[in-house]
């Protein structure tokens, strides 16, 4: 699917490297066009399960928004983005799934 196993950070630098991986990046470069179509894929590929659908709004929210592809771009923010790699790998996702309980806290 992704190349976001294993996704673990504690710096800056070191999310940066995650996001690089999941966006094929061979250096630092940002390339806007390839990440927006892996996001896109993630968002086509989860928005129709209910428990995605919840994250994304949980996510929206926090920026006063109901637009679930907001809540996508902040699953990816520093403070989410290692718990929800962990949910998009996670083939049967539910809410009993720790990972997901942290991420909804």
């Amino acid at each position: 699917m992704y190349n976001i196993d294993n996704v673990k950070y504690e710096s800056d630098d070191e999310y940066r490297e995650c996001l690089c991986r999941l966006f094929g990046a061979k250096d630092d470069s940002y390339d806007e066009d390839e990440a927006t179509k892996i996001m896109d894929s993630i968002y086509a590929e989860t928005k129709d399960n209910i428990i995605f659908q919840e994250l994304y709004d949980l996510a929206a929210a926090k920026f006063l928004s109901e637009d679930r592809s907001l809540g996508l771009s902040v699953l990816f923010s520093y403070d989410y983005f290692a718990l929800f790699c962990k949910c998009l790998l996670e083939p049967q996702l539910n809410a009993t799934f720790i990972t997901l309980r942290l991420l909804l806290q």
